[in-house]
């Protein structure tokens, strides 16, 4: 019955219950293909951890299903997201999100999954700013660890994606 009156979310449900077994959920995108239910690609500001279905009954990619990030990881993105709104640049998430939950080897996960497109040129170009962008949140966060502030941050924030991009043109 619900395969067949509510298909979008039955099968959001039955992969979200198959999130971990990477063969399992090949063959079930298989089956959405054949019942014509879009699967739109992980998005760090649509994706929720497991997999759900948009108004428009497409099924959003679980960012829980990606391979080498964690729940926690996943869950910080979103409750941030949650309460501040969408991110804006691989910057804006990497200053917003706790930097104890950061990891860089998730977020070449999300890179490489399609999770940050939105953010970048290129997938490659993302890779490439990220050493800069976590160096840049760590470094912020140590500072208002230890009560100090830049000049940039009288600001409150403001400019802070401006400071990483010409710091990594001045590298270049």
């Amino acid at each position: 019955y619900l395969k067949a009156h509510h298909p979008s979310s039955f099968m959001a449900a039955v992969m979200s219950a198959d999130l971990d077994k990477t063969d399992r959920l090949v063959m079930i995108k298989e089956d959405c293909r054949k019942l014509g239910l879009d699967i739109a690609k992980p998005s760090i500001n649509s994706s929720q951890y497991r997999f759900s279905v948009s108004t428009g009954e497409s099924i959003f990619y679980g960012l829980g299903a990606i391979k080498g990030i964690g729940q926690s990881f996943v869950e910080a993105i979103i409750a941030e997201r949650e309460e501040c709104g969408d991110f804006h640049s691989l910057v804006d998430v990497c200053h917003r999100v706790d930097p104890e939950k950061l990891s860089r080897r998730a977020f070449e996960a999300m890179i490489k999954s399609g999770a940050l497109d939105e953010f970048g040129p290129s997938r490659r170009e993302l890779i490439r700013a990220l050493p800069q962008a976590l160096k840049s949140a760590n470094q912020e966060a140590q500072a208002r660890a230890a009560g100090q502030n830049d000049m940039f941050g009288v600001l409150g924030g403001v400019g802070r994606e401006e400071e990483v991009e010409s710091k990594q043109s001045l590298e270049e």
